[in-house]
Formats: C-alpha cells, sequence, structure tokens
C-alpha cells in the first residue's frame, strides 16, 4: 500500500466523495468540495499507519484461524 499511497487514499476517500456528492445541502457539498484536496494529503500520510494495522490484524487473524483440511 505504501508504494501506491495516492490510489490507496483515493480508494478511501471515494466512499465520502459518493456521500458528498448525493448531499442535497449546497454548503455541506461547497465545503467538502474545498477541503478534498487537503484531505487526500492526510490520507496519504496516515497510509503507512493503515498499512502497519491492516498488517497487524490479517497477522492475528491468519494466527487465530483453524488449519485448513
Amino acid at each position: 500500500m505504501n508504494a501506491r499511497a495516492g490510489e490507496a487514499a483515493e480508494a478511501l476517500l471515494g466512499i465520502t466523495d459518493q456521500r458528498a456528492q448525493r448531499s442535497k445541502n449546497q454548503i455541506v457539498r461547497g465545503a467538502y468540495e474545498k477541503l478534498r484536496p487537503m484531505a487526500k494529503k492526510h490520507t496519504e500520510a496516515a497510509i503507512p499507519r493503515v498499512s502497519r494495522m491492516v498488517a497487524k490484524h490479517a497477522s492475528a487473524t491468519a494466527a487465530a484461524a483453524p488449519p485448513a483440511t
């Protein structure tokens, strides 16, 4: 994920993008559009931490899973 932080950030923000587009409140949509570029920067910066968290929980889940038969 770290090598593709921009793509990962876009994917995560895509959910919020859809919600903002569906909003009937023009003020909310306008504010989101203005803040969206900064949100992408912050999300990209968080990708290394998100990646570590996912890896930690994935390995814990794999260790707790019963062996395949």
